[in-house]
């Protein structure tokens, strides 16, 4: 057990989530525009930070498709 207050645990796994959501290359589609996050590196990172893979990598890739489409608006 930790000595955190229970309520931390879910700001540090957040945290977690955010970093890896950071760290994670984007995907390119035609003519160099940007699609999203790569799939494979979300679940190595995920793996590496101890953080649940099937829970967080359909997650993180939408969170990715949004982070492009917002991209595809600002152009």
């Amino acid at each position: 057990m930790s000595d955190e207050p229970e309520w931390l645990d879910d700001d540090i796994e957040l945290a977690k989530v955010a970093n890896v959501f950071l760290q994670v290359p984007y995907e390119y589609g035609g003519m160099g525009s940007v699609v999203g996050k790569q799939y494979r590196p979300i679940k190595d990172f995920l793996k590496w930070n101890k953080l649940d893979v099937k829970y967080w990598t359909p997650i993180i890739l939408h969170m990715g498709r949004v982070w492009a489409s917002e991209l595809q608006k600002d152009k």
